[in-house]
């Protein structure tokens, strides 16, 4: 009887072990998946960290006669605003929003290969801050388009038309673009009323 019992016994006790060593190793993998997931989260927000100043660093602010020179997907250029105008009507033809903005600008092909002029006017577009309407590239009536291949080491010059509201008089000539490293990138031209040519 006696030797009954202490089988008993010992049987409760290794039933206890077993259970206390069960549980501390479950305690152990909750603390691993717990380090796992914070490890997780401090490794997503220093990438959107590191893409928040990848973008700060490829944004350029720029004014009338200033240049900038990007090294893109489509080639590697020198793009130039060089001047602006206002325009109620252009060729006879009146303007459908209020205004036309009328960019001349410089586009240099600064690298090994030949790209189009679309290649980079398709990425521009005049925006009002004030209101946040804004217009792409337009052709006028029967005037020439600006169009074309641009060789390297060749530059053009040509006239891009935005039909715009009459609001304010602060405008930006925006151009978006992605670096050879895959990062994206924008270009901004800021004027005013006051510092086009008319």
């Amino acid at each position: 009887m006696m030797r009954k019992s202490l089988t008993f016994i010992l049987t409760i006790l290794l039933l206890l072990t077993v259970a206390a060593c069960s549980g501390e190793q479950s305690d152990e993998n909750n603390s691993d998946t717990s380090s796992n997931g914070e490890s997780g989260q401090e490794s997503s927000q220093q990438n959107e960290k590191d893409e928040s100043t990848d973008n700060e660093q490829n944004k350029e602010t720029l004014s009338i006669g200033d240049s900038g020179t990007f090294d893109t997907t489509i080639g590697k250029y020198k793009f130039t605003l060089d001047e602006v105008s206002f325009e109620k009507n252009v060729e006879g033809e009146e303007s459908m929003a209020g205004v036309f903005v009328v960019t001349g600008v410089t586009i240099e092909n600064k690298g090994d290969e030949p790209f189009t002029v679309n290649d980079v006017t398709s990425s521009l577009y005049v925006m009002n801050p004030e209101t946040s309407t804004r217009d792409i590239p337009l052709a006028i009536g029967e005037m020439p388009k600006f169009e074309g291949e641009i060789s390297p080491g060749e530059s053009v010059e040509g006239k891009l038309f935005f039909d715009m509201e009459e609001d304010g008089d602060a405008y930006e000539l925006q151009m978006n673009y992605v670096t050879k490293e895959g990062a994206s990138g924008e270009a901004v031209w800021k004027f005013t009323t006051d510092e086009a040519a008319n």
